[in-house]
């Protein structure tokens, strides 16, 4: 709706310009001596004039330096037009007259441009609202110029209105705070563009004023304010370059360092703390924009965060940031906006904000943040704040992501930390050597994973020659299995030494999980005992791997019902045990083991599985239990030689031996105390 209106307004706008045009034209055209006709056509083309260029916007980008030159490059224009004009133009005659609008026409316009030019270099750069003073004084140029058209006797109207108009440009003139922002080199060519422009000035005012400019009075009035405004202006302008001279080359190389350096390598730096850098941020856009005060918005899901609040309260800030995420979208901004508070309906958030910036913070992952500021009257926002304020923010957004990575590289440092120390508790876990017997051979084999696991296996030595064994695997990986492995171990310990019965004993250990074992957790565990001297074995199964005998080479699965610990408290669980046993004779071996060994994988993603674990012990059973062990670990190696371990491998294997040496004493294949893993 608003662009509408405005489209509107400009196409009036248009429409009584292009009139004002046509009646300047037929009138001096066709009735030239009617000089007071002649001049209130004048004076309404020039107000059209001057409201069509107005609506223009040249230079929303300004450099001012060209600007200088064109109020220079206009009045010699004129000048060289006005010295070929009587050679070229007959002197009367419709044709006569018409050039003569024509010429009328062009001098208007250039003198219109020429002030719309002063207005623009008057703004730039102004860091405070002074419409009201370039606005008083372009209504007293206005009157100044219609007074002509009063009558002799009211001649000293005229004279006062262009007295005080003269002394507005002077007051005017003196506010050219542009130039402390352009660099030595400019400021030399500004030297001699001021001197130029001086001359021409004085020199068009001279030569039009007594040619055919003469003739329309409000036109020679506005020609002899625009020369006397361009002769103060550009002499204001020259001696305050020539001031300023001096200082440019420390000024260029002040800002420089202050630019690349002051703010931006603080930000840099200091990545420590990230609530501390978003005070560091916030403090710094006030500097580099003069701003009233800034705060800092995090992105949410559905909302955002304020943080870093800055001579400005919450619910300001909120009320503020709330009004612009909803009405603009700055979510979406990549780049700084500046927004204006005119539509915020609060009166007294209206004192506070005139107008507000919002610069994005980006990461990798996109715009996490913005960057807030915001100033009231008569503060207003420039080109080189929004620059400056996208300079800064990118910066920021460097100096943001870097922290982040570092806290997370800390956090990553710290787990690993924990990490390590729960593996080296799991190591204590794990028996440090296996146990000596005269007619059983022990090995085990245990490689963890890179992360911390659950797999546990422990041997007691009982009374009555017997040897307690257990295997376990607790569900789940990280610190909270390693815990729950150091528990078993303790209950284990425990209870193998007042409980004879594997299925007794692993319904007690049940009993004693209920209250520490979370119901995300369960343990699958296997159970036994083994008499040393008769070669019997008892055991039970809790949801474990199945156990493996090899009689003569033959793979027998040792599979007794039973379900995994902590999957259900009630008497279910002792009924569901069941307690097996088996003699073992001579050579015959026991391999128990945990699913990091079948469920190791290749680059198929194809599991190492029971078919070939059963075909290495086939091929090896008649060798001793260490070379055994090997030889799984072996082909499990060369198995997923191009994947990463994902589970812990672990491996109980026991033989037993009846053969006598030549005293009649029993003897073991391997009398040398044997490491009970392979630690990687």
């Amino acid at each position: 709706m608003y662009k509408k209106i405005v489209k509107n307004i400009s196409n009036v706008r248009f429409q009584l310009f292009i009139i004002s045009i046509i009646g300047f034209f037929i009138t001096l055209t066709f009735t030239p001596e009617s000089q007071f006709i002649c001049s209130i056509w004048a004076v309404a083309l020039g107000f059209f004039l001057f409201l069509f260029l107005g609506g223009l916007n040249l230079s929303k980008k300004m450099n001012p330096i060209p600007f200088v030159m064109a109020i220079g490059i206009l009045p010699a224009v004129l000048l060289i037009v006005n010295l070929f004009y009587s050679f070229l133009i007959p002197n009367s005659g419709i044709v006569a007259n018409f050039f003569n609008a024509f010429f009328h026409l062009l001098i208007l316009t250039s003198f219109v441009y020429i002030f719309l030019i002063f207005k623009e270099l008057y703004f730039f750069k102004q860091k405070r609202e002074v419409k009201i003073y370039f606005n008083t004084m372009a209504a007293f140029i206005f009157v100044s110029t219609i007074t002509t058209l009063l009558p002799d006797k009211l001649s000293f109207i005229h004279k006062s209105f262009f007295v005080v108009s003269i002394c507005l440009i002077a007051f005017n003139s003196i506010r050219i705070s542009w130039i402390a922002f352009i660099v030595k080199k400019e400021k030399i060519y500004l030297l001699l563009l001021a001197v130029v422009n001086v001359i021409l000035m004085i020199s068009a005012a001279g030569i039009l004023n007594t040619g055919i400019a003469s003739k329309i009075p409000p036109l020679d009035n506005f020609i002899t304010v625009m020369s006397v405004y361009g002769a103060i202006y550009f002499s204001m302008l020259f001696f305050t370059t020539l001031f300023h001279l001096p200082t440019a080359e420390a000024y260029d190389r002040r800002s420089q360092e202050i630019s690349s350096l002051q703010y931006f390598s603080k930000l840099i730096t200091q990545v420590l703390d990230i609530d501390e850098l978003s005070d560091t941020v916030s403090e710094i856009a006030l500097k580099i924009t003069g701003a009233n005060a800034a705060w800092l918005t995090w992105n949410t899901d559905d909302s955002y965060n304020i943080s870093s609040l800055n001579n400005i309260g919450i619910v300001d800030s909120r009320m503020i940031s709330d009004y612009y995420f909803k009405e603009f979208a700055v979510k979406q901004n990549t780049f700084t906006a500046i927004f204006y508070c005119d539509k915020v309906t609060s009166q007294q958030l209206m004192e506070k904000c005139t107008s507000l910036s919002a610069s994005p913070i980006r990461t990798s992952n996109g715009i996490k943040g913005h960057i807030f500021t915001i100033k009231k009257a008569p503060l207003i926002y420039d080109e080189e704040d929004v620059n400056a304020l996208n300079t800064f923010s990118d910066y920021a957004s460097v100096a943001f992501e870097n922290a982040r990575l570092l806290k997370e590289s800390i956090e990553k440092e710290r787990i690993e930390n924990e990490l390590d120390l729960a593996r080296q508790a799991q190591r204590k876990l794990i028996p440090i050597k296996n146990p000596e017997f005269t007619n059983l051979s022990v090995s085990s084999a245990f490689i963890p994973a890179f992360e911390v696991g659950g797999d546990y296996y422990d041997f007691f030595e009982l009374e009555k020659n017997r040897l307690a064994f257990i295997i376990a695997d607790v569900s789940g990986k990280g610190i909270s299995a390693s815990f729950i492995m150091a528990e078993l171990k303790g209950i284990f310990t425990s209870l193998s030494t007042i409980i004879n019965s594997p299925r007794e004993l692993l319904s007690k250990a049940n009993i004693l999980l209920k209250n520490t074992l979370e119901r995300k957790y369960f343990v699958s565990a296997l159970y036994g005992v083994i008499d040393l001297e008769t070669g019997k074995v008892v055991f039970s199964r809790a949801g474990h791997c199945p156990a493996l005998l090899l009689k003569n080479g033959e793979n027998i699965e040792l599979k007794p019902d039973g379900l995994g610990l902590g999957l259900d408290f009630s008497d279910k669980f002792r009924d569901s045990l069941e307690e097996r046993e088996i003699q073992l004779i001579e050579d015959d071996v026991i391999v128990l083991y945990t699913d990091g060994v079948t469920e190791a994988k290749n680059s198929l993603m194809q599991d190492f599985g029971d078919d070939l674990l059963r075909k290495i012990l086939s091929e090896n059973y008649k060798s001793d239990v260490h070379k055994i062990s090997r030889s799984i670990i072996e082909e499990i190696a060369y198995f997923s030689k191009n994947t990463d371990q994902y589970d812990d491998i672990t491996l109980v294997i026991f033989k037993w031996n009846e053969k006598k040496n030549k005293n009649g004493e029993m003897e073991c294949q391997n009398s040398q105390p044997q490491q009970s893993s392979l630690m990687v």
